[in-house]
């Protein structure tokens, strides 16, 4: 499983409505961030030495990123600079674990404990949607400002309609762990897990089935392009692909890996995986097949962000921002 990283928040006082086993948040106090000078990813950031998790990327200039002590790192300028924002919270230990991002101005970050935070001014106050009854979150998605899922620990899905002002327990059909989410349309949202399960909606999470499983390998990351096609990786690097919306899944060749980790689509043909020893894969012709491309990293690479073909970024266990311009043929520290 994938390693979590701490941070300590406060949690903020939020009354629940129960009713037919649906949890619903109906109050998030607003508690303000700390937003500190524009430092650079290097030597004296507080980021080196800890795992940076996941990224949000909005354009070639804007992205969230979230770290193990509980940084989250904004950059407005292409990764030349960077924000290192804290979020003011006090008392229990929490885990982040991943970052949705909507535009430069609005994200969303999920870890455990229930742990959800937003943001709708690009930082700078930071809306604590935090459900103290549930239970670890490990992976987030946003099709929109208002539509959007979280999932984690024991099949656990949950789904707000309205910006996170609420969310809603759904039904997932899995007991398994399910380390990501990912979002084809407003009806269609598809999740990945422990002993490869792969569960989707159709009807806006009104109904979740389950379209895969092999108990060999666990699933770490899901992508799409469209509704129907849809890609997941994992252990031993695993690469499953499905053309037709999840009816029939095929094993994609890749180059020998130990483990893939999360991977993006930008359109039926091309895509982009990392996961360990810093591999980054890439297609561009639906997965047929799929070229190593060297980024001269040796950590986990745990999270990847696509905004065209040109521009990919990608975020390690090594305090590592890693960006290419070219298709992926070179990367840079960032910055």
């Amino acid at each position: 499983m994938i390693g979590l990283i701490r941070v300590a928040l406060k949690l903020g006082a939020v009354a629940l409505m129960a009713t037919a086993g649906v949890a619903r948040v109906a109050e998030h106090p607003k508690s303000t961030s700390r937003l500190a000078n524009l430092k650079s990813v290097s030597s004296t950031s507080p980021y080196l030495d800890n795992w940076l998790v996941s990224i949000a990327l909005n354009d070639h200039r804007n992205a969230f990123v979230v770290s193990r002590n509980g940084g989250i790192m904004k950059t407005v300028d292409g990764g030349a600079r960077w924000l290192d924002i804290e979020p003011d919270y006090k008392g229990t230990d929490r885990w982040f674990r991943d970052v949705a991002s909507t535009d430069p101005n609005t994200a969303w970050v999920v870890g455990s404990q229930g742990l959800i935070l937003k943001t709708s001014d690009g930082g700078q106050t930071w809306d604590d949607q935090t459900v103290a009854t549930f239970p670890d979150l490990s992976s987030v998605s946003f099709f929109n400002k208002e539509n959007g899922y979280a999932v984690g620990i024991d099949g656990t899905i949950v789904h707000t309609t309205n910006g996170g002002l609420s969310w809603s327990v759904e039904a997932s059909s899995t007991k398994s762990f399910l380390f990501d989410v990912a979002m084809s349309d407003s009806n269609t949202a598809w999740a990945v897990g422990a002993q490869g399960t792969i569960v989707r909606t159709t009807d806006s999470g009104k109904t979740w089935s389950k379209v895969f499983r092999d108990p060999q390998i666990n699933l770490h990351g899901v992508a799409t392009s469209g509704s129907q096609t849809v890609w997941a990786v994992g252990g031993q690097g695993v690469i499953l692909k499905s053309s037709d919306g999840g009816a029939t899944w095929s094993h994609q060749n890749s180059p020998k890996l130990r483990l893939l980790l999360s991977i993006k689509a930008l359109d039926n043909n091309t895509a982009w995986a990392c996961g360990s020893d810093g591999v980054v894969i890439h297609t561009r012709d639906g997965g047929e097949t799929w070229v190593r491309q060297e980024t001269n990293a040796n950590s986990f690479l745990y999270g990847i962000g696509v905004t065209d073909a040109t521009n990919i970024w990608t975020v390690g266990n090594q305090g590592e921002v890693l960006v290419s311009h070219d298709v992926g043929r070179t990367w840079r520290n960032s910055p």
